[in-house]
């Protein structure tokens, strides 16, 4: 994502009043399918990962959190 794309995707986020907007172009989001069937959306930073579990039959998705220190491999928290 370049710089200019960054900047229009923020202003709008902003115009539509969205406050303290951060792009970042490092952060990458995956989807993907876990060996249990569960469907799993992942959104990974340099120091944070964080993801959304939606299990097979399941009427609700769970949601997770993880912090990572990125010198460290040890997690800093977590939440659901």
């Amino acid at each position: 994502m370049t710089l200019d794309t960054q900047e229009k995707l923020r202003q709008s986020l902003e115009e539509s009043g969205f406050k303290n907007v951060k792009v970042t172009a490092e952060t990458y989001v995956v989807h993907a399918k876990a060996p249990d069937g569960s469907h799993i959306v992942m959104m990974v930073s340099p120091d944070q990962i964080a993801g959304v579990i939606e299990h097979t039959g399941s009427s609700s998705p769970s949601h997770g959190s993880m912090q990572t220190n990125p010198s460290s491999s040890e997690p800093s928290g977590t939440s659901r």
